[in-house]
């Protein structure tokens, strides 16, 4: 797994779903099946071409999953 926080990035050795359960307490969520994102990292949503984007504080831009669009429009109040 790789953690990107302010101070920089890193990798854990572990599965991504145990990596899950131990942010349960922050307030976040999946967007994409490898891919879970702090609600308070989230700078803006936007789509292009079809696709919802996440950008969040650090300029990148993570495609949200059609899967999993409804829960995070009602979450993140998009």
């Amino acid at each position: 797994v790789e953690v990107m926080t302010d101070k920089g990035s890193h990798l854990i050795k572990m599965r991504f779903r145990d990596a899950m359960e131990e942010v349960q307490p922050l307030q976040g969520q999946q967007i994409h099946r490898s891919c879970w994102v702090r609600q308070s990292a989230v700078v803006r949503a936007k789509t292009h071409n079809r696709r919802l984007l996440i950008e969040t504080s650090d300029g990148a831009r993570h495609p949200v999953s059609r899967s999993f669009i409804p829960d995070v429009r009602a979450k993140m109040h998009l």
